[in-house]
């Protein structure tokens, strides 16, 4: 299935997500209702893109986490060097006369912190 060969390939593989989605629920019920529920929380984390918040928050160092906290206070005191991996990350943007997070580093600060 391409494409090009169904205009409704989305959908289609959006259904097939479903089922599977639906098929590991009942597998998972069988332990209980806790395991669905938390089941159900992964899977909505997935969807909202917090999932992918965590990750990112996880996988830049220390320096880059200070300064996306201190890029949200309006405040800029970092080396270049970590400004210049926030923004290859889309984590920073200098449009004004000083740098300032992107919309993408203001979610990963609220979602992404543990």
């Amino acid at each position: 299935m391409t494409p090009e060969a169904n205009p409704n390939f989305l959908h289609a593989i959006e259904g097939e997500m479903l089922k599977r989605n639906a098929r590991v629920r009942a597998i998972i019920a069988e332990s209980g209702p806790d395991a669905v529920a938390e089941f159900d929380r992964n899977m909505k984390d997935i969807r909202t893109g917090v999932s992918h918040a965590r990750n990112l928050w996880h996988s830049i160092t220390e320096a880059q986490r200070r300064a996306m906290t201190e890029l949200s206070q309006g405040r800029f005191n970092c080396k270049p060097v970590t400004l210049r991996c926030l923004m290859q990350r889309g984590l920073a943007v200098w449009d004004a006369p000083k740098p300032e997070l992107s919309e993408h580093g203001r979610f990963v600060l609220k979602f992404g912190r543990p």
